[in-house]
């Protein structure tokens, strides 16, 4: 085995490469290397997920699945091989709705936890996007604990289809009112987000919940999105789904999405080489 290759396996890191030639070799240690020592690491985790799924027998149209151990093992191993080298981490619960998992999220989490304090303290943040019907002040507290102190929420119902014709639904409101109730020694910032929310409907919302700043509605426009990337470097994420895929893309943008790996049934993070064929892009 070549020393390159050497050096990438004592990270815990397989590769897969039918052609051992040095040209290869060096296309594939430069991918991984980019992505296990990039200073500021992005990791988004799927622990649960909702595929549309239509099978000629019923009328189900998804199917659930979630982060089986041997995923969440490969995640720990992955972050443990960059808790070493990297200068700040993110990471990003995302998917069909996370809470819904709550044991992954507390794994990995506790994880990190002890992860960064074996390799010393370094900027961490940790986001969890979330449907926010699950967003209470028990929950809210167990995250914080973890360290997960930044939600966010997209509300995709118009007003009518609300009760009483609010701008939520009203156990997401009840929700926030929860956790508007929560001593201040509980620090974390709810983000939630409404294409059709205007100014009244805004000032509305903060007189319910009592002017509590740590809970904020905003409306998102196509403006909004656009000024954000312009504002923000290019930042490439990398994605563990449910299902034990890895797959890459820009942050800021949404695009240049591609598979470019998979947890084995080891629990081990096989990167792919980035030859053409091999790469896999989603539309």
């Amino acid at each position: 085995m070549s020393n390159e290759k050497m050096g990438l396996t004592t990270l815990g890191i397989v590769i897969k490469n039918r052609h051992d030639t040095m040209k290869n070799t060096d296309k594939i240690r430069f991918e991984v290397e980019s992505m296990i020592y990039d200073k500021h690491l992005i990791v988004m985790i799927v622990p649960h997920a909702e595929i549309e799924f239509k099978p000629p027998y019923t009328y189900e149209r998804y199917v659930e699945t979630y982060m089986r151990p041997r995923v969440r093992h490969g995640v720990k191993r992955f972050l443990e091989n960059s808790l070493e080298t990297i200068e700040s981490l993110e990471i990003r619960w995302v998917g069909h709705e996370p809470l819904l998992r709550m044991e992954v999220i507390k794994e990995i989490s506790d994880f990190v936890k002890r992860g960064l304090e074996f390799y010393g303290k370094r900027p961490y943040k940790a986001i969890l996007v979330t449907t926010g019907y699950f967003l209470d002040a028990i929950r809210v507290k167990q995250l914080i604990e973890l360290g997960i102190r930044r939600y966010q929420i997209s509300l995709e119902r118009l007003p009518e289809e609300c009760e009483s014709g609010s701008i939520m639904p009203e156990h997401i409101l009840n929700n926030m009112k929860e956790l508007a109730q929560l001593p201040e020694k509980y620090v974390f910032r709810v983000t939630i987000w409404s294409s059709v929310a205007e100014e009244a409907d805004i000032e509305q919302f903060q007189k319910e919940i009592g002017g509590d700043s740590r809970i904020v509605l905003k409306r998102r426009t196509s403006k909004t999105d656009k000024e954000t990337e312009e504002k923000e470097e290019p930042r490439r994420a990398y994605v563990f789904r449910a299902n034990g895929e890895i797959e890459t893309f820009d942050v800021t943008t949404g695009k240049d999405r591609k598979i470019v790996g998979e947890v084995d049934q080891y629990g081990i993070a096989k990167f792919h080489a980035l030859e053409e064929e091999k790469s896999t892009a989603l539309s």
